[in-house]
């Protein structure tokens, strides 16, 4: 009994792939030696001319014809269109419908702003040549540093003090210019305890020894002879850095290093490198910290932060957990505070926070290649620029505004938006999805703090509530103009010691040649069509 076969239905592509389909099996069949003979036959070959010719015509479009980059595969063929309005390519994972959904949403497909936002990304990052600058500007200072306080006779204490650096720079997020550094001089303590401060969501710490110390830890406790002082410690590391900096000189002539005003409030001691003419080309943060080892653990308060199981896993929220953390000597705003409030410690999680946004991935292999780069790093420098922005037009109103707030956002924005093809496709829709996320914070005046989740970095308390409407206000016109913060200055030529040849006369103009090629067309139809009347 013959077995039939079931036929098979042939999904359907787009009409310019089906005809091409077509004349390949036509191919096929005349090259068949059972088949028709394998010289191709006229009609053959005008049925494939006018295909490539209806090709043409249907790509040459006026809106399309004006320089539009069409992305490319891999092996270098021009995508679909659906890559163009955001929806996956078949080479890439599998995304989730709330992805899907999202890329349907009626986010801006405007090309302008999607070449501002690509132009912008573009200007922020770093020259290789002032990176190199800049880092051995600063290791050479901060590695005399620590040579001199390891030698220090004045404070024995400070002569155990180890570096950690933190920051955007470290972070490679940094943004225009490598001109900001962040270093922690890290303090060795004994067994503490530590006590909230009452009215601050679990920020401000009063930090205790738990029995009288014998080491020179001592000459920095209070009355008690327990509680350990931030303002002593802040204030005699300040005075020995400025020993330090009468006797610091650069090695390269015409810049030297100078220490700036103390900041009221501010944990750093803030250098400043300056040129002959009194211009600050980089600045340098040394924070005082004191570690907390990890067998004490982490406060209570932070049991129900660091949401990161969906994202970055389980095992890795025991790692960063069962790591050290650090006090910093900052004490909460405001005026009238007690002096409890006065000595205390602001907690910091900055080394983990550096150690998340270089390890981002949900898969291990992100941005290992360039296969599997993702935008995140570039979103979370956008936003710093677009927060950068908005302080500079409004210094004053928005001084609260700083961007851990936008380093914040990017974190919880991770946490929902956890797998890596959710940061992949095109730069505008992601960037405009964690702006939105921003948005949605500032409009609920809700930014829980990452590790510490009552801590609210938009209470009335932390962040005014004219300067938090302000600060929403600008937020959505930026978003419905289309983010004109981001619209690079046209560039000035400087003038040439050489008088350049006067500039050949311009191309034909789009339009000219659109018209060329719909005429160019119609000639080969009718040429095909007499082709076609001929004898087969």
């Amino acid at each position: 009994m013959q077995r039939e076969t079931p036929s098979r239905q042939a999904e359907t592509p787009v009409s310019g792939e089906r005809s091409r389909a077509e004349i390949l099996k036509l191919k096929k069949q005349e090259s068949d030696p059972e088949g028709s003979p394998a010289a191709p036959t006229k009609r053959v070959q005008c049925q494939s001319f006018l295909v490539e010719i209806n090709e043409l015509a249907s790509v040459a479009e006026p809106a399309g014809f004006q320089g539009a980059e069409l992305p490319a595969d891999s092996d270098g063929s021009v995508l679909p269109d659906d890559s163009l309005c955001g929806a996956p390519h078949p080479s890439q994972p599998s995304v989730s419908p709330e992805w899907k959904q999202w890329s349907q949403d009626s986010h801006p497909q405007d090309r302008e702003l999607r070449s501002r936002i690509k132009a912008k990304a573009k200007s922020l990052k770093l020259k290789r040549n002032d990176m190199n600058w800049s880092a051995e500007m600063v290791n050479n200072l901060v590695e005399k540093l620590m040579e001199y306080l390891k030698e220090n006779k004045e404070e024995p204490y400070f002569r155990d003090v180890t570096k950690l650096t933190t920051g955007s720079y470290y972070e490679l997020v940094k943004t225009y210019n490598p001109d900001e550094f962040d270093v922690m001089l890290i303090l060795p303590t004994p067994r503490i305890t530590w006590t909230e401060v009452c009215g601050f969501s679990g920020l401000f710490y009063r930090v205790s020894v738990c029995r009288p110390p014998r080491s020179p830890l001592k000459d920095f406790l209070l009355e008690d002879g327990l509680t350990i002082s931030a303002v002593r410690i802040l204030k005699d590391m300040r005075n020995l850095i400025k020993k330090f900096m009468r006797t610091y000189k650069v090695s390269v002539p015409g810049w030297h290093w100078s220490l700036e005003r103390q900041n009221p409030g501010c944990p750093a001691i803030t250098l400043s490198l300056l040129n002959n003419k009194a211009e600050v080309d980089i600045s340098l943060d040394l924070v005082p910290a004191l570690e907390i080892p990890s067998c004490q653990g982490w406060p209570e308060a932070t049991k129900k932060g660091l949401k990161i199981e969906d994202w970055l896993g389980k095992k890795s929220r025991r790692a960063y957990t069962s790591q050290t953390f650090y006090f910093v000597p900052k004490k909460p705003k405001g005026r009238g505070l007690s002096e409890e409030a006065k000595e205390s410690w602001r907690i910091s999680f900055s080394h983990i926070e550096k150690q998340m946004i270089k390890n981002h991935g949900s898969n291990k292999t992100c941005c290992e290649t360039h296969a599997t780069t993702c935008y995140r790093k570039m979103c979370l420098r956008l936003l710093k620029c677009l927060i950068q922005s908005l302080k500079e037009r409004h210094p004053t109103e928005l001084s609260h505004l700083c961007s851990y707030h936008g380093k914040t956002a990017f974190l919880h924005s991770l946490c929902r938006r956890c797998l890596d093809s959710h940061w992949r496709g095109r730069l505008d829709r992601c960037f405009m999805q964690l702006l939105d996320d921003f948005i949605a914070h500032v409009e609920k005046a809700d930014l829980p703090h990452f590790f510490i989740s009552k801590c609210n970095l938009f209470s009335p308390r932390s962040f005014p509530k004219r300067s938090l409407e302000l600060l929403r206000e600008e937020l959505l016109e930026q978003r419905r103009l289309g983010l004109t913060v981001f619209q690079l200055p046209c560039a000035q030529e400087e003038p040439a010691l050489i008088p350049a040849p006067p500039a050949p006369q311009q191309a034909l103009s789009n339009t000219l040649l659109f018209g060329i090629l719909l005429l160019l067309g119609a000639f080969l139809a009718a040429v095909a069509s007499l082709l076609l009347q001929g004898p087969v």
